[in-house]
């Protein structure tokens, strides 16, 4: 009978390590199966690539404005009122003598009284020694016993000579509007910039 019992216990023993064998068994395949699993179940996270835009043209700049042509100022003399660019210059020489000479003097080159000091007969008409390249020189003259009266002043082109000439002039145009007549004394190359603001301040000209 103890033969038996230690048979028993022996296969007992047997059964009980196959079972544990197989049990271990089961749990490995069941922890490789979920690792299995877990790597179907769970892909790694996709790197998809983004495509990169090419970069977009920058707005072309804008051209820095010059001064406007259009840009004005209201100035009156001898009575006549009349707007110019406010870029220009004006002079007003000192009066010497009479009944003809220059009165005033509208530029857009630097210009000063050129007889400030004394009478230099010619000199007086010249208030800069020469004409910058597209430079104009518009004087105004007191001569209103040789005009006949003109309501609307348009300017009209006159042969190149005398101070105009002198100082390096290459178009000369005039007009008059009682108590005056007016010269523009102009350079190239560009000549129609200066043409049209010559006739603007001419046809902006008004009398009380």
């Amino acid at each position: 009978m103890r033969l038996r019992g230690d048979t028993r216990g022996r296969v007992n023993q047997r059964h009980a390590r196959d079972v544990l064998a197989s049990m271990k068994g089961y749990s490995l395949a069941c922890a490789a199966l979920l690792i299995l699993t877990g790597c179907i179940a769970s892909p790694e996270p996709s790197t998809s690539v983004q495509s990169i835009a090419s970069p977009q043209p920058l707005p072309s700049a804008t051209p820095a404005r010059s001064p406007a042509t259009g840009a004005v100022v209201a100035t009156s003399f001898g009575g006549v009122s009349f707007v110019m660019p406010a870029s220009w210059q004006e002079v007003r020489p000192r009066i010497w003598g009479m009944p003809a000479g220059p009165r005033l003097f509208l530029s857009n080159a630097s210009i000063t009284d050129p007889c400030a000091v004394s009478p230099r007969g010619e000199e007086c008409w010249k208030p800069l020694a020469e004409l910058p390249p597209d430079g104009i020189l518009v004087t105004f003259t007191s001569s209103a016993g040789l005009m006949l009266p003109n309501p609307s002043p348009t300017p009209h082109e006159i042969v190149v000579g005398g101070w105009c000439e002198e100082m390096g002039g290459e178009r000369s145009l005039e007009s008059s509007f009682l108590p005056f007549a007016f010269s523009a004394c102009l350079r190239g190359p560009e000549f129609a910039t200066n043409e049209a603001l010559f006739a603007q301040v001419l046809s902006s000209m008004q009398r009380p």
